[in-house]
């Protein structure tokens, strides 16, 4: 492949084709996030969104596999900008199910906004990256923003709006190579898809629906593809919860929160999603309920 770069041209340019490595696997969760991509997660509020995302960070975080599928190891930036001590809580969970009780050093916490429309803010975040990459020695493979509505500055209804959230996103999955995982929330009519303006999904790589399974005391939650620039869009899956204690008050009182079961998780199909809503329930467990913060 020969590349072109002189003083008259200030880009960057590949004749042909080029080659490929196809030994180079190009996923960051296998046949769910690719890596060095702009994903989007959205559901209803109270939908657990959170719980999974943060579930599939702490994957990435530990190197551990997601729902039986590979992960690509390094380290992770979240930006929790809505309900960062509920990510606290979750983070506690996880590692005590999952990690021996050892903290995840690779997972850094952002608890405030981060309006990537802004050019400094996107500077100042991809100098983040580059430290975190220098403090752990692995590569920042993912970078959440939970949630859009957190980040945005403006009207997520104009295009012109979205489009400078979307041009911060790509400039910084350009210079770090982190896949950019975006959380947001659907309107009020749950079929018209994401809040917002329509750019919003045209700009993803990946898109994903996430909705509790109503009636269902077994805590399961039902996640969809709904766009895969790259590959089907037809990956549909059922992932379970529990309730996990993670401490006590002063008072005795039990504190717990909620964590994503890996071995429950189980393919339902990879018919298009949008067609087929008939997705059952596993066996109900009426013993079983818990409370939590219904804005995640």
């Amino acid at each position: 492949m020969e590349t072109i770069s002189s003083p008259k041209n200030k880009f960057i340019m590949e004749r042909g084709a080029g080659s490929i490595n196809f030994d180079h696997d190009q996923f960051l969760v296998e046949d769910l996030l690719d890596e060095n991509s702009l994903a989007g997660f959205y559901g209803p509020s109270g939908s657990r969104k959170s719980f999974i995302i943060m579930d599939i960070a702490c994957r990435i975080a530990s190197g551990k596999k997601w729902q039986g599928r590979e992960v690509k190891h390094g380290a992770v930036i979240y930006v929790a900008a809505e309900g960062s001590n509920g990510m606290k809580k979750r983070m506690h969970a996880w590692i005590n199910k999952y990690n021996d009780g050892h903290d995840l050093d690779n997972l850094y916490r952002i608890s405030q906004p981060i309006f990537v429309s802004q050019p400094q803010v996107v500077t100042d975040l991809i100098l983040a990256t580059k430290n975190v990459q220098e403090e752990t020695n692995l590569p920042v493979r993912l970078i959440v923003i939970d949630t859009l509505a957190r980040s945005f500055i403006g009207n997520e209804n104009s295009a012109e709006d979205m489009g400078k959230f979307i041009a911060g996103c790509d400039e910084i999955k350009c210079k770090t190579g982190a896949t950019i995982l975006i959380v947001h929330h659907t309107g009020k009519d749950l079929g018209q898809g994401a809040r917002g303006a329509y750019s919003f999904k045209a700009a993803l790589d990946s898109e994903y629906f996430i909705a509790k399974i109503e009636g269902n005391d077994a805590l399961t939650t039902k996640l969809e593809c709904t766009k895969n620039k790259e590959g089907s869009d037809g990956l549909k899956m059922e992932i379970n919860l529990k309730i996990e204690a993670i401490g006590k008050t002063t008072k005795g009182k039990t504190i717990d929160t909620l964590v994503v079961i890996d071995r429950d998780s189980r393919l339902v199909g990879a018919q298009n999603t949008r067609k087929d809503k008939n997705i059952q329930p596993p066996c109900e467990n009426k013993k079983t309920k818990a409370i939590v913060d219904e804005n995640f």
